[in-house]
């Protein structure tokens, strides 16, 4: 329940945001026509039918009426309903992101690879690795990504979700085939956390007197390793995890915007470009439901690992 007020707070503050931003839809669309001639009091006309022309505080009162109908409003400039739109999106985006999940997952077993022989050359050739993706930004890496696979050594794709024209299997190999940019630019950063944090926290818990003990008892190496170390180093690695799954979303907008990927963080890009707010506010209330979804996860995960958390 303490989730309604947050997610109340945060759509008010987004849209008195929206409404400090200078101009509004009305004067992008009117300035696209710039020197054709706009009739008089057109402007005006386009203002009192969307609603513009009322205060700030009219204008909120309307927004969340329709909201608690499941009314997101229209979209100014693609002219269709923004639930539609972003319905059609959002499927784009959770290709991109589930992808980027599971293939994320690499960072955790590196980690304990890394943790099984401390400063040997596994462990130094993966903490080397880590230290280098886990700097660099997003959208560096992305460009990069572009350049060398675009035009020094052309053999991805560089935009869009699917080849033009292909059907049936060959579709799903061609979306296949244009993941693999995107995805690596999302996943390697992550890859690289998991694994330091996955690393630290099994050497932590391998230096525990519990673990001295079950090695003395006879416990082979391998049932120390993951029925007690590993399984009592998952508690900071799944709230770490769920902390950057909160940030997935929000990630994948670079991502989208680098590599034309149809999602919804190409469409908040597009949309704050367009000042299309309706779709805006739309992105940022479904953003807030996913952030507050993550978090719960975040909380029924860490209970089943650790009985002894209580909610």
């Amino acid at each position: 329940m303490q989730a309604i007020p947050l997610i109340i707070i945060i759509m008010i503050v987004n849209f008195l945001i929206m409404k400090a931003a200078p101009g509004d839809p009305v004067d992008f669309l009117v300035s696209g026509v710039e020197g054709v001639g706009v009739p008089k009091g057109y402007v005006e006309m386009l203002k009192a039918k969307y609603g513009f022309d009322k205060p700030v505080h009219v204008q909120m009162v309307i927004y969340f009426q329709k909201l608690l109908k499941g009314d997101f409003g229209y979209s100014f400039y693609y002219h269709q309903p923004v639930f539609n739109m972003l319905l059609s999106r959002l499927r784009n985006t959770l290709i991109l992101t589930s992808t980027s999940l599971i293939i994320e997952t690499i960072g955790i077993m590196l980690g304990v690879m890394a943790s099984k022989k401390v400063y040997s050359l596994t462990d130094n050739s993966i903490t080397i690795g880590t230290l280098l993706f886990y700097n660099i930004p997003n959208f560096w890496l992305g460009m990069m990504l572009l350049l060398i696979f675009g035009l020094y050594i052309p053999i991805f794709p560089i935009g869009g979700i699917v080849t033009i024209g292909v059907t049936g299997d060959a579709k799903l190999l061609s979306i296949l085939w244009h993941l693999i940019l995107p995805v690596a630019c999302l996943s390697l950063g992550r890859i690289a956390l998991y694994t330091r944090y996955t690393r630290a926290s099994m050497l932590e818990i391998n230096r525990l007197d519990y673990i001295t003990t079950a090695r003395a008892k006879g416990c082979n190496e391998k049932t120390v390793l993951y029925n007690h170390t590993f399984r009592n180093a998952l508690l900071p690695i799944i709230t770490v995890v769920a902390l950057r799954l909160r940030t997935l979303f929000t990630g994948a907008l670079l991502v989208e915007s680098v590599f034309s990927w149809p999602g919804l963080g190409k469409l908040v890009f597009d949309s704050v470009i367009r000042r299309d707010f309706n779709v805006l506010m739309a992105n940022f209330f479904l953003l807030s439901i996913i952030t507050i979804f993550f978090n719960l996860v975040a909380d029924v995960l860490y209970a089943y690992v650790d009985p002894r958390v209580m909610y």
